[in-house]
């Protein structure tokens, strides 16, 4: 070990294949069980109105009567399905995975922190890509079910690459290539903000914030900032003032009084503080991560960034920042549901939550340390400590057993849940495809449901269920029966 301290690059490449064979273990099982999942009874129910209305009037159907997630309506529009490809509806999950590892590569190397060192760059992408699955709070709506991972995770995936775009162009001279940043990143702004409500505030806050600051030190930079703010301004109006919002509106009135809103402020607080222990506990990973990351951070004299000289202030501000921007980010769930919003956070939406939490949590790490580390020059040795990166690296793989959403994806394999789900899947489908629209098609129940995979909401045994609808007009079949009632199940 003492021959390895002395050979920095042997050490590096040592943590890094440790890293790379941790990744492969922790992403196979979610690669697998990809290809057991299949499309739910919503997925049916929106390409069925896709192939209805076409896509660009699908698009303007769900624009005028629904919401104002526009730029999920072109990936709705666009589902797998309405090409017939049980395959592509497969592959979307790893689609999802490549994009956000690369997203985070693309993030942590724009930013600068380490210097762009490459092998640094990648065994902390790799570190915070398992930490985004790892306690999630649900695999589904994250990767797995179009229908709703269409609308949580693209918006998580576009704001690291619209930050780490926004980097480049403040830092690239060059007229051309940065007309081409601009212009992408004006797409990226359209399509976070058309895809969930809550990255409008973080978008909107963040161009804010830059906007201000570059003004204050007269940055020539501010005038491409201004242009993105003036874009995410306007990708915010076409959201909120979609007609379909006002549809919803007249359906489900929300009175605007004060009981209203604390009762929804008190409820985001209770029920995020709720989530965020949940993030925490059991997050051994985390605690490693963390370790890892600050024996990563280069020394003060090598430090790039803007937080060279920080005063107390500016970190106590930092960090109270972020912390109420998470508090704040569930307020529209429980805003526009009342009293029906329940006591428990919604996984779905909170599965994007989780991201946010943990980026913020290395950035508090990241200001905090900046502060701390001119004051403990000399004695906080970097070379002293690098024997213990091979040995978190250990710990790091150590502790995938311990992901409940990597268990729960190795226990639906192992258990034969994933595969049996996958062969009466199979069964089901081509029992729809031979029938026509004259033929009464008899199924049983689900017996397999894994949980990684969406598999919990079956058909209804019964007739007048929208769901069957949907699979019955799919398919073109008469009627989709059940052979025994679920209830004996």
């Amino acid at each position: 070990m003492n021959r390895l301290i002395k050979d920095k690059p042997r050490l590096t490449a040592l943590c890094v294949s440790l890293l790379s064979l941790g990744f492969l273990l922790f992403i196979a099982p979610f690669i697998i069980i990809s290809f057991f999942n299949y499309p739910g009874a919503e997925d049916y129910a929106e390409v069925v109105l896709a192939q209805e209305f076409g896509f660009f009037g699908y698009i303007r159907e769900l624009y005028l009567t629904w919401d104002g997630r526009f730029f999920t309506a072109i990936l709705f529009g666009l589902h797998p399905l309405v090409f017939h490809s049980f395959f592509l509806y497969k592959l979307f999950p790893i689609i999802l995975f490549v994009l956000l590892f690369i997203s985070i590569v693309f993030f942590i190397h724009s930013t600068g922190v380490f210097n762009k060192q490459k092998h640094t760059v990648f065994s902390i992408s790799i570190i915070l890509f398992i930490l985004c699955i790892y306690n999630t709070p649900s695999t589904v709506s994250a990767f797995y079910y179009y229908i709703m991972s269409g609308i949580y995770t693209p918006p998580v995936i576009g704001s690291l690459l619209l930050f780490a775009t926004i980097i480049h162009i403040n830092k690239t001279r060059h007229s051309l290539k940065k007309l081409s940043l601009i212009i992408f990143s004006i797409f990226l702004v359209y399509s976070i903000i058309g895809s969930l409500e809550i990255f409008i505030g973080i978008i909107l806050f963040s161009l804010l914030l830059l906007f201000v600051y570059q003004i204050k030190l007269n940055k020539p930079e501010k005038k491409e900032t201004a242009i993105l703010l003036a874009s995410a301004f306007s990708a915010a109006y076409l959201h909120i003032s979609a007609p379909g919002i006002r549809v919803y509106f007249n359906q489900n009135p929300m009175p605007i009084n004060t009981e209203r809103f604390f009762s929804a402020v008190k409820n985001c607080i209770v029920v995020s503080n709720g989530a965020f222990l949940d993030f925490i506990s059991g997050n051994y990973l985390l605690v490693l991560a963390s370790i890892y990351f600050i024996l990563l951070l280069p020394k003060s004299e090598n430090d790039n960034t803007p937080f060279k000289k920080l005063k107390l202030s500016h970190v106590v501000i930092a960090i109270i920042f972020i912390i109420i921007t998470l508090h704040v980010l569930a307020f529209p769930y429980f805003w526009s549901l009342g009293d029906d919003a329940g006591q428990f956070y919604p996984k779905r939406l909170f599965s994007s939550i989780y991201v946010v939490f943990l980026f913020s949590w290395f950035t508090m790490l990241y200001i905090a340390f900046s502060y701390i580390r001119p004051k403990i020059k000399g004695k906080f040795n970097h070379y002293h400590f690098a024997k213990l990166k091979p040995l978190i690296s250990v710990f790091i793989i150590i502790c995938i057993p311990y992901s409940p959403a990597w268990k729960t994806a190795v226990d639906d394999l192992l258990s034969g849940r994933a595969y049996g789900y996958h062969l009466e899947m199979q069964d089901r489908i081509s029992k729809f495809k031979s029938a026509d629209s004259n033929t009464r098609v008899w199924i049983d129940p689900l017996e397999h449901k894994p949980k990684t995979i969406y598999s919990f909401v079956d058909l209804a045994p019964y007739r007048g269920s929208g769901w069957n609808d949907a699979y019955e007009e799919y398919f073109e079949v008469q009627e989709i029966i059940f052979n025994k009632n679920l209830d004996e199940q």
